[in-house]
């Protein structure tokens, strides 16, 4: 249990190279959010679909590796990885909704 006197209201400090991997994911999910929908409706969710699966799992495989190589080929790979699964939410529901 958490008491008045154990909290701390400063925000929690993280490391600049953490917020860069963050928001490196997010860059790429956001900027497939709107394409994977209007890739699903042109092409079918289920291409679209299995696309991004292979495509972050793909990015997912080359982490390990481009983690080694540096933050910034870490950083382009996480945006990789959120450019594949940014397509998976329009392309489920493009499924769903047939």
């Amino acid at each position: 249990m958490l008491h008045c006197d154990q909290f701390d209201p400063e925000p929690a400090k993280y490391s600049i190279s953490l917020m860069f991997r963050l928001c490196s994911f997010c860059r790429g999910y956001l900027l497939t959010q709107v394409l994977g929908g209007v890739w699903a409706d042109k092409f079918g969710g289920k291409r679209v679909l299995s696309f991004g699966v292979a495509w972050w799992s793909m990015a997912t495989a080359l982490t390990p590796l481009a983690a080694s190589l540096g933050l910034p080929v870490l950083l382009v790979m996480r945006m990789f990885m959120g450019i594949g699964e940014g397509v998976a939410m329009p392309a489920m529901n493009n499924l769903l909704s047939r």
